[in-house]
């Protein structure tokens, strides 16, 4: 079988059948078609040609790791391993959104919670300046300690 995930521009990526055990939704759809000689493309509306290339980087460099814990919420962030960290340290807060949203779509729980974390050091090692550079805002952004854990939290959870 053939997998195939398929970017908003049309890129099409191959990914191994074995990344299944980090996404939910490609272990769902390969159980519903069965060991069938098919091609199977999965279309990841958020990524584009760039996003999805990093996403099955990610995907066959962690096809090794263990599954995440079912109580992932329940523990703090991970630290990064460097090879995660050069991988997602040039993407800007936007990029960073759009992938943290397409590893949600895929039901990828390793993927959220690496971008969830390097969103969180992002924020936290940023000045007001930085903020709003990092997150493409024209005017600094101005936040409490309260509220930059608010938002950190938020980035956290997956996105709905």
């Amino acid at each position: 079988m053939q997998m195939w995930l398929v970017s908003s521009d049309d890129a099409r990526l191959r990914i191994s059948a074995d990344t299944r055990k980090h996404s939910s939704y490609i272990d769902g759809l390969l159980d519903g078609i069965g060991d069938a000689e098919a091609s199977v493309d999965i279309v990841v509306p958020f990524a584009d040609a760039f996003l999805l290339k990093k996403m099955t980087d990610f995907l066959e460099h962690h096809l090794e790791d263990d599954i995440v814990d079912e109580n992932w919420r329940e523990l703090p962030p991970h630290p990064l391993s460097e090879w995660d960290h050069q991988h997602l340290c040039t993407l800007n807060g936007m990029q960073l959104t759009l992938l943290m949203k397409s590893y949600n779509f895929l039901g990828c729980q390793l993927g959220l919670n690496t971008v969830g974390a390097m969103i969180g050091y992002q924020i936290m090692a940023r000045d007001e300046r930085g903020l709003a550079e990092f997150f493409g805002q024209s005017v600094p952004l101005t936040y409490s300690k309260e509220q930059l854990a608010a938002v950190e939290r938020q980035f956290r959870e997956p996105f709905r």
